[in-house]
């Protein structure tokens, strides 16, 4: 009974990717500055590369998360000292796949004036197209920079504004006229921006506000800090700072901020139910992208929404946005997008519970992120495929994936991707009854979540402890850990995590015979999963109160009908881990009513199901039919 309880706990508990796609930028890349100087400027090479790329954000397709890929290939680079031979310019201009290369080398005279030398490239020709210099006086930091990213954005434009390369010139120029940026704010952008591509998220935050005490409207500095509250967890804070983006970009018809905000504050609604909100935007996105004619724009939102339906359980409706996401990433030659929208694919295959299609999608999107080196997706996979490995009771290979996930993690130094990988082989060692080494992953977990700030995935191995203390019929510290999760997700209120707090004490009380308590906490789940529109949670919830029933006053004829409700939604979504432990449920139950036929019926429906899916609990259900008819 105990294994049934903790597979209806495990049920609680579905696993999305929600990492938010960004369009990727195939033509122009700034690249690197060299610093002549003494040590005591070495941040402004960042700054410069920073501020230019921010400021060439208009650029066709420039974006967030290829920045991000290109910090990173630098500063490997940069420690083999790649970048003191030009022709290696090209070289890397070609492994980053753009037509342009910005580079430059600046110094610093003894009198503070900044005198930058920047050289563009056509990686395509292996020609330098432009050199020119810029000079600056910086009077002790505190002269505006705006006019240095001012003469050499609009100079880049000038040079390498052809018919391949958009820029939204008007776009440009109001961003420029709206956001100076003074030495201040740029040296804390800069601080900030470096911590976000290590998911330094408090980091982030701490550099980001100040930076906006010197420029209060800068969208790039907002933008990273929405970004890193809702790495946090911290959602209401997140939708206010991207509401702020939001109507700013509005004013100044900056159409990618636009789109980008209009994407998180979509799916921050999706945390909190406000599907109808969520979905309205996505349509008014999908219009402005019709405008343009964006077919980037309109893949993504295509992938966002099929998201949505998949937190509202209608998978059958998914399938054609994903597939229509991933036409589209294909006819424009965006690997990025199509790896991400196969394991999108894969993803909604593994919650039906069909895992071969799944397993197929997620090694068809690591071959392309290999094949690019796109390092985070390739993380991505790594995990997801521990997952399903582990979904199929492929213990050990499931920990050799999460493993080469975690050893990734390290190696780029991604703190918050080390906790998920710590979380998810203590999850596995759970499993194997190896609880030493799933308490040893589960503290590392927590150690490095608290030393990033991560509350949310904080609450989540919090959540997993009470599991882990569960399994070891500890009841007591399984109570007090669910509870520390539970403190933390109503501070940040996450109901979807919420309600399986609600559901996982419930289970504890239950188990312990307090059913009073039980069904207090399981009205709770279910009043949440309704506002929330989640069918498997409503079902599942039902399923705990049927356990009272049963447990408590022996009334087979109720649980029974809420089973068979359960089954009935369960096979309407097409749910199939679902649908076995609704089969499963339902034998048990007629078991303990002797009527053992129907018993055997059920179990082995739920055997044929689980054996389809590669589930491992095929053998435990052949187990019990064999013991049955021995009888």
């Amino acid at each position: 009974m105990k294994v049934l309880l903790s597979l209806l706990i495990g049920f609680c508990i579905v696993f999305f990717s929600v990492s938010n796609l960004h369009s990727e930028n195939n033509e122009v890349a700034v690249v690197n500055f060299i610093n002549e100087s003494n040590n005591r400027w070495d941040w402004i090479d960042n700054a410069l590369c920073y501020t230019l790329t921010d400021n060439l954000r208009f650029v066709k397709n420039l974006s967030v998360s290829k920045q991000k890929d290109i910090r990173r290939i630098i500063n490997f680079y940069s420690k083999n000292n790649f970048f003191n031979k030009k022709e290696n310019y090209f070289l890397f201009g070609k492994r980053i796949r753009v037509k342009y290369l910005i580079f430059g080398k600046y110094k610093i005279l003894n009198d503070d004036t900044l005198i930058v030398n920047i050289s563009i490239l056509n990686t395509d020709t292996r020609r330098v197209i432009d050199n020119f210099t810029i000079e600056e006086f910086l009077d002790d930091i505190t002269e505006q920079i705006d006019v240095i990213t001012k003469k050499l954005s609009s100079t880049i434009i000038k040079h390498i504004s052809v018919s391949n390369v958009s820029f939204d010139k008007e776009s440009f120029a109001r961003y420029i006229k709206n956001n100076p940026k003074n030495m201040h704010s740029l040296y804390y952008f800069t601080m900030a921006w470096d911590k976000f591509i290590y998911e330094s998220n408090f980091d982030v935050i701490k550099y980001c506000l100040i930076a906006l005490k010197h420029s209060p409207d800068d969208l790039n500095t907002l933008f990273l800090l929405a970004k890193a509250h809702f790495k946090r967890g911290e959602y209401s804070i997140s939708l206010h700072y991207n509401k702020k983006i939001f109507l700013l970009s509005k004013k100044w018809s900056l159409r990618q901020y636009f789109s980008e905000a209009s994407f998180d504050i979509a799916f921050l609604y999706n945390q909190s139910g406000k599907y109808k909100k969520s979905l309205d935007l996505y349509h008014k996105i999908l219009d402005l992208s019709k405008e343009f004619n964006d077919q980037l724009l309109v893949a993504q939102t295509h992938n966002l929404i099929g998201k949505l339906y998949m937190l509202k359980s209608e998978y059958n409706k998914i399938y054609p946005y994903y597939y229509h996401a991933l036409q589209i990433f294909s006819t424009l030659k965006n690997e990025r997008g199509e790896s991400h929208t196969l394991s999108l694919i894969g993803s909604l295959f593994y919650t039906k519970g069909l895992h071969k299609k799944a397993m197929n999608y997620y090694v068809m999107a690591l071959k392309i992120n290999q094949s690019k080196a796109l390092q985070e997706n390739i993380l991505n996979n790594y995990i997801l495929i521990g997952t399903l490995e582990k979904a199929k009771g492929k213990y050990q290979e499931s920990i050799n994936w999460y493993s080469r996930a975690l050893k990734l993690a390290k190696k780029m130094n991604l703190k918050m991707t080390c906790a998920i990988a710590y979380q998810n082989l203590s999850s596995t060692y759970d499993s194997l009854g190896n609880y030493e080494k799933a308490n040893k992953y589960l503290e590392l977990a927590i150690d490095t979540q608290k030393s990033t700030g991560s509350l949310k995935r904080l609450a989540e191995s919090y959540s997993q402890q009470g599991l882990l203390y569960y399994n070891k019929s500890d009841y007591k510290n399984s109570l007090s850990a669910h509870k520390l999760a539970m403190e933390i997700n109503l501070k940040l209120d996450l109901k979807r995590a919420l309600a399986k707090d609600y559901t996982n004490i419930g289970l504890i009380y239950s188990v312990n015979g307090n059913y009073d308590e039980a069904l207090n906490h399981y009205h709770k789940a279910l009043k949440i999963r309704k506002q929330l529109d989640d069918r498997i949670g409503i079902a599942l919830t039902n399923n705990s109160f049927a356990m009272v029933f049963l447990n408590r006053d022996n009334n087979f004829q109720r649980a029974i009908s809420i089973y068979q409700n359960s089954l009935k939604t369960m096979i309407e979504i097409d749910y199939q881990e679902g649908i076995a432990i609704s089969y499963w449920m339902l034998g048990m139950i007629y078991e303990k009513m002797k009527q053992l036929d129907e018993a055997v019926k059920y179990y082995k429906k739920s055997r044929d199901v689980f054996t389809e899916i590669e589930n491992p609990n095929s053998k435990n259900l052949q187990t019990i039919i064999e013991n049955i008819i021995k009888k």
